[in-house]
């Protein structure tokens, strides 16, 4: 577990939740770095670009907007779309697909139906003791 004292119960429930789902990992304690780092979702793999990006916007909105949340949901979505294309590193992802990840975070409007605010979110097992 990294020291996630400074940041509140609501962000360390979200940061529990996006590691059960796959989105990040921790960095090992003494290494430098940020404490956590964002990882490929291979689930999302079968998806277009598009939806990708509609799938991390809902996410997103689901556990709120906290500058951390958003910061690893996008070194997620870098480490997505670079696996998807094919690519070596997220800053590939970022020179191939834009400084803003085709968009991210997506508007509800403009994201595909079945990820926007109306519907339900994403659900994934968690371990998490009050569920996701």
């Amino acid at each position: 577990e990294p020291p996630l004292h400074r940041v509140g119960p609501l962000v360390h429930k979200a940061l529990c939740c996006l590691r059960c789902g796959g989105f990040t990992a921790y960095r090992p304690p003494g290494a430098e770095g940020p404490i956590g780092y964002g990882r490929a979702v291979s689930r999302l793999m079968n998806l277009e670009p598009a939806d990708v990006v509609g799938y991390y916007s809902r996410t997103l909105e689901e556990f709120g907007g906290s500058k951390l949340v958003r910061y690893l949901l996008r070194d997620s979505l870098a480490c997505t779309l670079a696996q998807k294309h094919k690519l070596s590193t997220r800053a590939a992802a970022y020179r191939k697909l834009g400084a803003t990840l085709l968009g991210f975070p997506l508007p509800s409007s403009q994201r595909p139906r079945r990820f926007r605010s109306e519907q339900a979110a994403p659900t994934w097992p968690c371990s998490y003791t009050s569920g996701c």
